[in-house]
């Protein structure tokens, strides 16, 4: 009787379809989603995450009210989870559209700013696999500290749109 840890395992990879048996391209198919363009860039995602950015704790998951695979991932070993929306780069967007992957996908909270605005990150990729990366959030974001690169001073961010001095 052979010993089964001792066993040599024959892996050949084939290089026409490694992708389709890639466990994580199994579980994209797992959510029997009907988009398959958006499974295809799901995985595209995924790997450049993984492999290219090295991103820590990478997860997918599906949104069964969209019908979308969305990722979930840390930027840096010790960085919150993020959350990330991978779409073919022919995805029609509106504001309705935008609302609705913030309704229903997890979204990051950031707490620095007064109002905790939630926001997710459109993975926008085209066929050739180049991606774009957008944060999207419920609302105006102001940036972090902005600096005056001619006199090296702080701009203040909190600005009053609707001052009554200007009306």
């Amino acid at each position: 009787m052979a010993d089964s840890e001792n066993t040599p395992v024959d892996y050949k990879i084939n290089r026409n379809n490694w992708l389709f048996e890639h466990p994580v391209w199994l579980e994209i198919e797992s959510f029997n989603f009907k988009n398959s363009n958006q499974q295809r860039v799901s995985m595209t995602v995924y790997l450049d995450l993984c492999e290219a950015k090295d991103w820590w704790s990478m997860k997918v998951h599906g949104c069964s009210q969209l019908q979308l695979v969305y990722l979930s991932g840390k930027s840096q070993r010790k960085a919150p989870v993020e959350y990330i929306l991978p779409l073919p780069a022919d995805t029609e967007l509106s504001q309705e559209r935008l609302q609705e992957f913030l309704h229903h996908i997890p979204a990051n909270v950031d707490h620095s700013h007064s109002n905790d605005q939630k926001s997710v990150t459109l993975a926008i990729s085209d066929s050739d696999s180049s991606t774009v990366y957008y944060k999207v959030t419920n609302g105006i974001a102001l940036p972090d500290d902005v600096i005056d690169t001619v006199a090296n001073i702080p701009i203040p961010t909190e600005v009053d749109i609707f001052s009554e001095k200007e009306l």
